[in-house]
């Protein structure tokens, strides 16, 4: 656990808490919340250049859904 999260007392949280935790921090940074404010070009190049990659090597990546059930699974309780 990094430093950050034992600084913060997530160890300490139900796994049912740190789960919805890890949910509220996900919505928090998506794209479109307008908290978020649009990418940087910098971070649009980034984008482009990782989506570039996953077109030639898809074997390489996993699908965004398939690590978030993977995660609900290990932390369901």
């Amino acid at each position: 656990m990094s430093t950050m999260m034992a600084t913060l007392g997530v160890e300490k949280l139900a796994l049912e808490d740190q789960r919805r935790l890890f949910e509220e921090l996900q919505r928090k940074f998506e794209p479109d919340d307008p908290e978020v404010g649009p990418l940087t070009d910098a971070q649009s190049a980034e984008l482009d250049r990782r989506l570039a990659d996953i077109e030639k090597n898809p074997e390489d990546w996993i699908p965004w859904d398939e690590v978030k059930e993977e995660v609900r699974m290990r932390y369901r309780p």
